[in-house]
């Protein structure tokens, strides 16, 4: 867990978390609640990130939890279900 009032601290945070897990071949998923998917892939790029590539490559999956929740709950969760294997 990671306590900051700064936008650009938990996007490094997040994509030196997600550059060590894909250089262990691992798929990185990725929910936004607060942030909008496109702002995750700008912030990302700036730390050597190219998530339009990884993301065609099946390496990395940007899901927006709060337009699921808006959806509502139970759909949400089947949808998460059904498409992303997590493991």
């Amino acid at each position: 867990m990671v306590i900051t009032n700064s936008k650009n601290e938990i996007f490094e945070l997040e994509a030196s978390f997600f550059k060590h897990a894909l250089q262990k071949d691992a798929h990185v998923f990725k929910g936004c609640w607060w942030q909008e998917e496109d702002e995750v892939r700008e912030a990302f790029a700036q730390f050597g990130l190219d998530t339009y590539s990884l993301e065609k490559d099946g390496l990395l999956s940007l899901v927006s939890f709060s337009k699921l929740y808006q959806r509502g709950a139970i759909y949400a969760f089947t949808e998460l279900s059904l498409k992303y294997t997590l493991y």
